[in-house]
């Protein structure tokens, strides 16, 4: 089913763009009523629209409130939770399509995105970042900065960071096992789920009334949103301890590794880098996960 190979893709890494691509080359139409026009191929608005949606799960939202609906989930609560935490992970990620999304501007604060000029005559030219207060709304001078100067930087960060990383890793106390939340939160989200059926049953047969039956249903609904959220939480948590990259991570970084693995690296690692550019002044400043952002010098 092409919704399950959305969900599937998207976990993945795949990015919107990949997933309007699939979903056109499917031949599948959009609804005449998604989003306030008649659109005759899809959006990225209108996918995260769906996926968002619980319905896949066999939940439906109503007044802003998530239900238990009577249809058969398509997506099992395994792939809602990897969704969910994926997408936690790149909410804040802008349209870029490597480490551009942490890209920072250290005169005014705005994120820059990636743009390759094409080129007049000859070979392709190489990827540029760009303040778009700078080059949209002349806010400040400035504001741009080549890719290779940017990767100039982030690749000894990098390098020291992993050494520090797998030094610590060796000579610490063997690794203590951290027990996961989840089956826990489960567990516990099973049993809401079984006295929602319960009340459910009994309001059919008159036992309960329909006031207490509201006030019940929206404390319990309460209950299992929060529930949802903290398994959302601790898979983020949980897989985003970063223990050790390997002799060989810088190796693989320059030599092939996959783009949507070096975006799960970078999100583990890096808060936020800031890029200052006024000729003839360029300058890279690297924020680590474990650091305190300062947030943007400002600088004229």
């Amino acid at each position: 089913m092409a919704l399950r190979e959305l969900y599937r893709r998207y976990i993945a890494g795949h990015n919107t763009r990949d997933l309007v691509t699939y979903l056109n080359s499917t031949g599948i139409k959009p609804a005449h009523d998604c989003g306030h026009i008649k659109a005759e191929a899809w959006s990225p608005t209108t996918i995260m629209a769906i996926l968002d949606n619980p319905f896949a799960t066999g939940r439906f939202r109503a007044r802003g409130q998530v239900h238990q609906g009577v249809h058969e989930p398509i997506i099992s609560e395994a792939t809602w939770e990897d969704y969910q935490a994926r997408r936690g992970v790149r909410a804040k990620r802008s349209r870029a399509e490597s480490s551009d999304y942490l890209l920072t501007c250290d005169t005014c604060g705005a994120k820059l995105y990636g743009e390759r000029p094409a080129p007049k005559t000859g070979a392709r030219r190489k990827v540029r970042y760009i303040c778009k207060n700078s080059s949209y709304y002349k806010v400040h001078r400035g504001g741009s900065m080549q890719e290779d100067k940017i990767l100039a930087e982030l690749l000894p960060w990098l390098e020291q960071v992993s050494d520090a990383i797998n030094k610590a890793a060796a000579t610490e106390q063997p690794h203590v096992e951290v027990v996961d939340p989840r089956p826990t939160l489960r567990r516990a989200l099973m049993k809401v789920d079984g006295k929602r059926d319960s009340l459910t049953s009994k309001i059919l047969e008159g036992l309960v009334p329909e006031d207490v039956y509201l006030r019940m249903l929206a404390d319990l609904d309460a209950e299992k949103a929060e529930l949802e959220a903290r398994i959302c939480d601790a898979k983020v948590a949980f897989e985003s301890q970063v223990d050790s990259l390997g002799p060989d991570f810088m190796r693989d970084w320059k030599n092939g590794m996959p783009l949507r693995v070096k975006r799960e690296i970078l999100s583990r690692l890096v808060r936020n880098i800031y890029v200052y550019s006024q000729r003839p002044v360029h300058e890279v400043r690297i924020i680590g996960v474990w650091e305190e952002d300062p947030g943007p010098q400002c600088k004229p």
